[in-house]
């Protein structure tokens, strides 16, 4: 048992074993579209940054429309080292140049503030009007000193995600941006080049452009990548793309019932949610590629795991994480997911890779054949495959 447990920490086949105790991009230990090429050493900036009295830290923008109106509630976190009182203000600057100023005094670790925008420039997904963006920044002043946070841009808009039931038992799966449902079309997003470091910033504004250019309104960000640097972010909430976010574990278990692992995976998570929260792009964080599916579907008995590792990660950690700091984003466990099984063909969100040639409806007459995905009765497919070359 114990020789079956760790075959079952250690990955899919097409991977080399070991590479779910690594907080690590999956894809570089190998995979179907990839080669095997692990990376070391530290590959992103890192900053020193000193501070006294207070630091601003980790601003988030709730939002409550009504007709002609948005209500703005701006919750910055203070990291303090005195008690003092201290004077937050928050600046929006719309995209006419209008600025909305509010003031607060707090002696606590959170200042809340409010603001009231009326007839706000709405933000849109590409095809369905313009991106408006907001210049959100907030600034301090305690003892004297001025202390600024870098100024981030938000959009004002409404995001609800439909899962509701049909007369038939199945359920409705689509997005729904300012009360319109949202046609939601593109493609999954892997890193960009099996060596990180040789993108620069101009690819990303590049692809997400090419990507708005043939009409795309979302990317699913799949869960054996990396989370990308900011700049792609900003680039898909200019251009209009929504995402679909995994957090970054894809197919396999996970230690769950180490501490240690369990305290990086919460530390994790609560990174990327407050460092994505405010980006208008964000659409809904799902827990990991294709677990749910692989517990469900990929092993019979008598090799099944004896229990799902890794729940305890996405059934608690990372939802906490995103009730928390961005909680107008919805999240769902794992991608697939709902349905009595987690990838079925007409509930929640379907990774459609049984047709080719395996179900009796749908499957492929020839492996050009691809009108075949017409004859599929997803919902919302949120990963689907074509024969290539390689």
């Amino acid at each position: 048992r114990a020789r079956q447990k760790e075959h079952f920490l250690g990955g899919t086949s097409d991977a080399m074993d070991g590479f779910p105790h690594l907080r690590k991009a999956h894809c570089m230990f190998g995979w179907d579209w990839g080669p095997r090429l692990p990376d070391a050493g530290i590959w992103r900036d890192i900053e020193l940054i000193g501070w006294s009295a207070v630091r601003l830290d980790t601003p988030y923008v709730r939002q409550t429309h009504t007709p002609g109106c948005a209500d703005l509630t701006i919750e910055v976190l203070l990291e303090r080292l005195a008690s003092d009182a201290v004077s937050v203000q928050a600046l929006l600057t719309a995209p006419d140049g209008t600025v909305y100023e509010t003031c607060v005094q707090t002696q606590e670790e959170q200042a809340v503030l409010a603001l009231k925008v009326e007839n706000p420039a709405l933000w849109w997904p590409n095809g369905y009007g313009a991106q408006n963006l907001y210049t959100f920044k907030a600034c301090c002043v305690t003892k004297g000193i001025l202390h600024e946070m870098q100024p981030k841009k938000i959009g004002i808009r409404t995001l609800a995600l439909d899962t509701s039931k049909l007369e038939d038992g199945s359920r409705n799966f689509f997005f729904k941006v300012n009360g319109v449902r949202i046609f939601c079309k593109g493609g999954n997003w892997v890193p960009t080049d099996s060596l990180y470091l040789r993108t620069p910033k101009e690819s990303y504004e590049t692809l997400v452009r090419e990507g708005a250019a043939a009409h795309f309104t979302m990317f699913r960000m799949w869960g054996g990548g990396t989370y990308e640097p900011d700049c792609f972010y900003e680039y898909c909430s200019e251009y209009g793309i929504l995402l679909m976010h995994d957090f970054m574990y894809a197919c396999a278990f996970y230690p769950d019932h180490k501490n240690d692992f369990l305290f990086e995976a919460e530390r994790e998570a609560e990174y990327q949610t407050k460092r994505l929260a405010h980006y208008p792009c964000m659409a809904i964080w799902t827990g990991n590629n294709e677990i749910a599916e692989s517990y469900t579907d990929w092993f019979p008995a008598p090799i099944k795991p004896e229990r799902f590792y890794g729940e305890k990660i996405f059934n608690y950690i990372q939802p906490r994480a995103v009730h928390r700091n961005s909680p107008l984003v919805p999240y769902m466990p794992s991608s697939p997911y709902f349905g009595d099984r987690a990838n079925e063909s007409e509930q929640g969100d379907v990774h459609a890779w049984s047709f080719f040639g395996r179900h009796p409806k749908t499957k492929f007459k020839f492996v050009y054949e691809l009108e075949a995905f017409d004859r599929i009765p997803a919902r919302f497919s949120s990963e689907y495959g074509f024969f290539g070359a390689q």
